[in-house]
């Protein structure tokens, strides 16, 4: 008994720690609309939610990402094309509609039995390769202008191209298709955690 106090006092401490810390992150999220290192690792680790459709929750490392790859294509092109940024807020507002558009595609796809292969995926990756001089060069435009991996793109690029594409096709056309997920928006609840 005497050798089992310290290691309760210790997971106890520890707890308490991890309350207080994973705590902090929020305020840190939600209040002060962080995006730190420590906040980044921290949202990976715990899903902290950026939005929430009638349940289901769009992860704050999700909005993060594309927060970071659009502000970092807008500081790439600051000095060559003379694109101005837009501010924080109207950006912010940008990528979390956007990812919330995702749900829906995601959810029109789900219901019309529409998915997309690995193979689909690897397949465009190439096309899009072959379209930018090939693929060391089309890495080099990823890492330089969005700061994106190969796998990053795949995801939140080209998935998302081929789902668009292949509910197009579905519906008949890109307005149809718009209507329906204009229709779902309306009928969801939707809570966003970001302003």
């Amino acid at each position: 008994m005497k050798h089992t106090k310290p290691i309760i006092f210790g997971v106890v401490g520890f707890v308490i720690f991890a309350i207080l810390f994973f705590g902090a992150i929020g305020v840190a999220i939600y209040k002060f609309n962080s995006a730190g290192r420590i906040v980044k690792g921290a949202s990976i680790l715990i899903p902290y939610p950026a939005a929430r459709i009638d349940g289901h929750f769009i992860r704050y490392s999700d909005f993060l990402g594309d927060f970071d790859a659009i502000q970092h294509f807008y500081n790439s092109q600051k000095d060559k094309a003379g694109m101005p940024a837009p501010d924080k807020e109207t950006l912010k507002k940008q990528i979390i509609d956007h990812l919330i558009e995702n749900y829906f595609l995601e959810k029109l796809a789900k219901e019309k039995n529409i998915s997309i292969s690995k193979e689909d995926i690897e397949n465009e990756y190439k096309k899009v390769s072959e379209q930018n001089q090939g693929e060391e060069n089309l890495k080099k435009m990823l890492k330089d202008y969005y700061n994106w991996t190969p796998q990053d793109f795949k995801r939140r690029v080209v998935y998302y191209s081929l789902l668009i594409d292949k509910l197009q096709e579905a519906y008949g056309d890109s307005q149809k298709l718009n209507e329906e997920i204009k229709n779902k928006k309306n009928e969801a609840t939707i809570k966003k955690y970001i302003d």
